[in-house]
C-alpha cells in the first residue's frame, strides 16, 4: 500500500514536470520557426 502512493506520487510528479516541459518545448519550437520563417522571409526579400 505504502509503494502504490509513493509510484502515485511519483507519476503526479512526472505528468506535471511533462506538461511543464511540453509548455517549455512548443514554445521554443513556436520561437525556432519563427526565426527560421523570419529569415527565409529576410533571405527571398534579398
Amino acid at each position: 500500500m505504502h509503494t502504490l502512493n509513493t509510484s502515485e506520487a511519483q507519476l503526479t510528479h512526472a505528468t506535471r514536470a511533462q506538461k511543464l516541459l511540453h509548455r517549455q518545448a512548443s514554445a521554443a519550437l513556436r520561437t525556432s520557426i519563427g526565426l527560421m520563417v523570419g529569415a527565409l522571409l529576410i533571405a527571398m526579400i534579398h
